[in-house]
């Protein structure tokens, strides 16, 4: 998201077109893996012939050669479009350096393909001098492709994708590999201030910063997701300063003109009013950032381990808002099933949100006999891992949404026609991951807005029927990144012409002619 000594790049070729380029930008993860298989293959061939002895190049390395030069130069110049969007201003030395392999491999290639066509046309005793520094050279090339995309696969899964596996500790796509404690226990209390950097911005810096600044991509070189990142080198260099507001650069960025090309995030909508306010409050009061959040200092940047209690909720939306599944403690996952065989058994729909997922589709909503305390229960059991809750319809009440408790990982959650009010919807806190959320016929007032803009993924809200009117809504959905529902949804009309009337069947008509009389 920032960069304190990065350099705004903004691209020429972005300005000029920005639609086309970006299209040929994004061409770049279609076409990469044609040079390199085909270098690497031309390489083993050329290493088959000099383990068997062979003179002259194999009849299958000339055309590899040639496809392989030919989509290297279109792999670096689609790549080098798609980093001008994606890695704008990015300094780090990762995205340098397969940068410039990248092209001293289009390099590479398009001379070896030409020298090839000159090789085939020796004989005698030249043919096997050449061919060998022929083959010395592919085998470097080969070994520059191959090193130009792991540096690639480093840029979009993290440092040492690759590498971290080999030791072992690679099998998440995440370097921070996650692990949700079993109970809500904190390791140590928490002050005010770390409190309210929990509960309102963590989930700023989850929804909007660490896609670009966290574990996985660390553009302009900066990393937002633990203290020990934000807060390291020299103070001067820092993007937050606690205690000074006005000379913090994370601030002066997200208070940009959206045309700015440093304003930030550089995605999506500004950050709303609410969203500024609570940054600047935040560093006002001395940037409070708990240690318990983010990559353990003393296990590294590659092999850190972020502890997730299901009360610390920010801290689970920071994990889901990245789009990284959180390993899960046995014991959770064990509860979890647990609770989800005592909720099937008494009538309640529950299902696998996709074939082999670990989180749930629960759907209550109408259930015979009424929910009740037990239900409650066991749903504050699977609450860690489920994704889809329907309890429209049903008997669940303020306090029984209190006791499920935090649903850090849900997107969808419906309550309509339900008693709850604001009280109830309160209980449930930041929800990082939820996307939508039905409050049709409950009886939520405008207070409830307060709480749907804590909520960083949020889209879309619907309040018809409840106790807020049409305007009240329209006033709570300005200025904010969700759409507020507050009337039935119109029936959608036919676009396709209507079926012409079928044919009315013709009516006989008696012939007027007279029947002659019988012949006596």
């Amino acid at each position: 998201m920032l960069g304190s000594h990065a350099l705004s790049m903004t691209p020429l070729l972005a300005e000029s077109g920005p639609d086309f380029w970006m299209a040929l930008g994004r061409l770049h993860p279609v076409v990469l893996h044609f040079p390199i298989a085909l270098a690497l293959v031309a390489a083993l061939a050329e290493a088959w012939r000099a383990i068997t002895r062979r003179t002259g190049l194999s009849p299958l390395t000339l055309p590899l050669l040639n496809i392989a030069a030919l989509s290297a130069i279109v792999v670096s110049l689609t790549g080098w479009v798609f980093a001008s969007y994606q890695y704008d201003g990015d300094a780090n030395e990762t995205l340098f350096f397969h940068r410039w392999l990248g092209i001293t491999s289009a390099v590479l290639l398009s001379f070896l393909a030409l020298w090839g066509w000159k090789c085939s046309s020796l004989s005698g005793r030249a043919v096997a001098s050449v061919t060998l520094v022929f083959r010395c050279c592919l085998l470097m090339t080969a070994v520059t492709v191959g090193l130009t995309g792991h540096l690639g696969g480093d840029l979009v899964y993290g440092e040492g994708f690759f590498l971290n596996a080999l030791r072992g500790g690679g099998s998440e796509q995440s370097n921070a590999a996650t692990t949700i404690e079993a109970n809500a226990v904190v390791s140590t209390a928490l002050t005010p201030e770390e409190t309210v950097f929990m509960e309102q911005v963590l989930p700023i810096l989850s929804a909007r910063c660490f896609e670009c600044h966290g574990p996985q991509k660390q553009k302009g070189g900066l990393r937002l997701d633990s203290r020990a990142w934000l807060f390291s080198g020299r103070e001067e260099d820092w993007v937050v300063l606690p205690g000074k507001p006005n000379e913090s650069l994370m601030l002066e960025r997200v208070q940009l003109a959206r045309d700015n090309p440093d304003a930030m995030p550089p995605k999506g909508e500004q950050l709303t009013p609410d969203q500024i306010s609570a940054l600047r409050n935040w560093i006002a009061a001395g940037a409070a950032y708990p240690a318990a959040v983010g990559v353990s200092t003393q296990q590294g940047a590659s092999g850190g381990s972020l502890g997730i209690n299901s009360s610390a909720l920010s801290a689970l939306g920071y994990v889901a808002t990245i789009g990284v599944l959180p390993s899960i403690d046995e014991k959770v996952r064990l509860r979890a099933v647990a609770g989800a065989e005592v909720l099937s058994a008494r009538g309640i729909h529950v299902q696998p949100l996709a074939a082999g997922s670990p989180l749930y589709d629960i759907s209550a909503s109408r259930v015979e006999p009424p929910m009740d305390a037990k239900d409650a229960a066991s749903l504050h059991d699977v609450a860690p891992l489920i994704a889809h809750l329907n309890l429209s319809y049903s008997t669940v009440t303020d306090q029984a949404l209190a006791r499920i408790g935090q649903l850090a990982l849900v997107e969808r959650l419906r309550l309509d026609h339900t008693s709850v009010s604001d009280a109830g919807v309160q209980a449930l806190g930041v929800m990082p991951k939820l996307e939508s959320i039905n409050l049709v016929g409950t009886n939520v007032t405008p207070a409830i807005g307060a709480w749907l803009s804590q909520q960083p993924s949020l889209k879309r809200v619907y309040v018809w029927k409840s106790k807020i009117s049409d305007a009240q809504a329209k006033e709570m959905a300005q200025n904010k990144s969700f759409e507020v529902i507050s009337g039935d949804l119109p029936l959608a009309l036919p676009t396709t012409p209507l079926l012409p009337a079928e044919a009315t069947p013709p009516v006989a008509v008696p012939d007027p002619t007279p029947v002659p009389a019988a012949i006596p």
